[in-house]
């Protein structure tokens, strides 16, 4: 089961590490208007793991993938047009906010919608939240599915790029993967 208090703490601290401040209020107010279902219902039933197929599932995957972020983020140099903190900014803001919409605007959808990535966009300009970095920020969530996006988006990785991404996944994995589990916590 899915801890609740657990997981917002774990979703807090990883928006606190956000060092640029326009970043971090974006985000923070992404999180405070969004649908309290946006982060209870479960995440892709489909898709995900089971843990997240349950009540709060969103909530467990959107940290879980922002954990995965910060750890990629120091293992290798986030690339954009500004300075590498920026790009490790926009990454971790990106990474919370990206199933924000999953089951629409309002978190109401049945079933999880193919076109969330585009929402968030569309629910940030509905309440007139934006920040410096925004586009940037729309930008990597709109991708997020990869070649399974709207506009595919076919990225190129090379084997030992992939194999040390795999063992660096893999040898935190108790660190990444957080449940809000009492084993986890004594780990």
């Amino acid at each position: 089961m899915n801890d609740p208090k657990v997981l917002f703490s774990q979703l807090n601290r990883l928006v606190q590490s956000i060092q640029d401040e326009s970043i971090k209020s974006f985000t923070l107010s992404m999180i405070e208007k969004a649908s309290p279902m946006a982060w209870t219902r479960p995440a892709s039933l489909r898709h995900h793991l089971q843990d997240e197929r349950e009540e709060y599932g969103n909530l467990l995957h959107s940290v879980r993938v922002a954990s995965i972020c910060r750890l990629l983020s120091e293992a290798f140099t986030i690339t954009c047009e500004y300075s590498k903190n920026k790009g490790i900014d926009i990454l971790l803001s990106a990474a919370i906010l990206h199933d924000t919409c999953r089951h629409g605007l309002f978190g109401m959808s049945e079933k999880s919608r193919k076109d969330h990535p585009n929402l968030v966009r569309v629910f940030a300009d509905q309440w007139e939240l934006t920040c410096e970095y925004f586009d940037d920020i729309m930008s990597v969530i709109e991708n997020h599915m990869g070649r399974w996006s709207e506009l595919p988006l076919v990225l190129e990785l090379d084997s030992r790029a992939a194999l040390y991404i795999a063992d660096l996944i893999v040898a935190r994995w108790a660190e990444i993967m957080p449940n809000g589990s009492k084993e986890e916590q004594d780990d």
